[in-house]
């Protein structure tokens, strides 16, 4: 009965942990990988540090869009406790170009050479003190699609936030 009730346990602790891994939606070009690498608190700002991998047939000039009207959502996230944080508490880096912190505050273009990683990093300004999981991070860019401006969007789901 032990072994039984053990075996249990175990399969449920897979469970949640196959349930809390980071999804990403990218409705850009399809041989773009996108990857979470950390998120964690640092004072009291959360950092998110992503890797977009450029696996096209071709280099890319991308940069990420903030408040330029040409996305139905804009720079967001929000956290399991019910808290939402617009461009104006996001900042963050795209390769050597910053973005957020306003409305106009777009990026710089960016080169993104095929077959290399560039990082991306989001820096939400006084995060939650309870939050636990930055459930939806959504963030738009241009030059990385082949519709209008190469406008794609990326949405970051259930990533876990990691405490000192």
């Amino acid at each position: 009965m032990k072994k039984i009730i053990l075996s249990f346990a175990l399969l449920l602790c897979m469970c949640v942990g196959v349930s809390a891994q980071a999804k990403i939606i990218f409705d850009g070009y399809p041989d773009i990988n996108i990857t979470v690498k950390r998120c964690y608190v640092r004072g009291n700002d959360c950092i998110l540090d992503a890797v977009i991998t450029n696996h096209t047939r071709y280099d890319l000039r991308a940069m990420v869009g903030v408040g330029d009207g040409l996305f139905g959502t804009d720079l967001t996230a929000y956290d399991d406790e019910g808290n939402v944080y617009n461009k104006y508490g996001i900042r963050g880096t795209f390769g050597d170009s910053s973005f957020g912190g306003g409305t106009y505050s777009s990026s710089s273009a960016v080169t993104i050479p095929r077959d290399v990683s560039v990082k991306i990093q989001f820096k939400i300004k006084e995060i939650n003190e309870f939050a636990s999981m930055i459930t939806s991070l959504i963030c738009n860019f241009r030059g990385m699609s082949d519709e209008a401006y190469g406008k794609a969007t990326l949405q970051m789901k259930n990533i876990p936030i990691t405490r000192e």
